[in-house]
């Protein structure tokens, strides 16, 4: 018959066998390695729960970022509009003011007098020319367009302040034929002979060159010799007849030109715009997916 030991068995002392007292140890690692067991599942289910914890607040940070990328790329997009479209206003205001300038074409009109449209014309012409810039700053894809309308507009602008200075000129040679009660037929034949040569001149005809130089110093005494002429009128007279300006066609040209810039600029004020931060977006979005 087995011996009998006392035993303690989970706090209780009994009276076990042999046999029973490595039952009872049995039981005890049993219940030591289920115990060891439950803890070893439990530290990679937590490490699993925490994982996806992290990333589930990844997430949401990578969300929020991208919500503020896309505001911050909103706001810019149309502050830069904004500034692209004060430029063009402004652009387009100058070059109109030249529109409503002129120029004295009065014989009566006193050298002060002209020289103070010129003045004004020219100040436009410079803040014209500022406003192309700043165009072409904001937006280079219309510098092609705006230059365009800065050229049309200088060339109109000289063209009426040589046209005015024409007028001014005939109009005293207007006024002396009064004064003398008679045409003058010597100095008109010879202005017109002079506007012929250069005619002919300037189409490559060949011959004209001499011709043109012996009709441009004759018709040049005979008008100084009027004695009511001052030099640049005479001046005036010999240019408009040598170097006619089409005062028509370049009165036209800076309305066309602005047509065409406020088409350019309509099409790339209401273009879409591609978000600066596309590219960012799709590096993210990779770099998530590979986490």
């Amino acid at each position: 018959m087995p011996a009998l030991k006392r035993v303690h068995f989970y706090g209780r002392s009994v009276l076990a066998s042999d046999v029973g007292q490595d039952a009872v140890m049995d039981l005890a690692g049993i219940g030591a390695i289920s115990a060891a067991a439950v803890a070893a599942i439990g530290v990679p289910a937590a490490l699993v729960v925490g994982r996806w914890t992290m990333r589930g607040a990844l997430a949401q940070a990578e969300g929020t970022y991208q919500a503020a990328l896309a505001t911050a790329a909103s706001n810019l997009d149309h502050w830069q509009r904004g500034v692209r479209r004060d430029a063009c206003v402004q652009f387009l205001l100058v070059t109109a003011e030249l529109d409503r300038m002129a120029v004295p074409m009065d014989a009566s009109a006193t050298y002060e007098e002209v020289e103070a449209s010129h003045t004004e014309i020219n100040e436009a012409l410079h803040r014209a020319t500022t406003a192309y810039y700043v165009v072409r700053l904001e937006s280079p894809e219309l510098a092609e367009v705006a230059n365009g309308l800065l050229e049309a507009v200088h060339r109109c602008s000289i063209a009426s302040m040589r046209w005015a200075a024409a007028e001014r000129a005939r109009g005293a040679l207007k006024r002396l034929e009064e004064d003398a009660g008679a045409d003058l037929i010597d100095v008109n034949q010879a202005l017109d002979q002079l506007g012929q040569i250069a005619e002919r001149a300037a189409t490559g005809q060949p011959g004209q060159g001499p011709a043109y130089w012996e009709a441009h110093r004759h018709t040049q005494r005979a008008l100084t010799a009027l004695g009511g002429l001052t030099e640049d009128q005479v001046a005036d007279l010999l240019n408009d007849r040598t170097d006619p300006v089409d005062i028509i066609q370049r009165i036209a040209e800076p309305d066309d030109a602005r047509k065409a810039f406020l088409a350019a600029a309509h099409s790339e004020l209401n273009a879409r715009v591609v978000a600066p931060n596309s590219e960012s977006r799709r590096g993210h979005g990779a770099r998530g997916e590979a986490r």
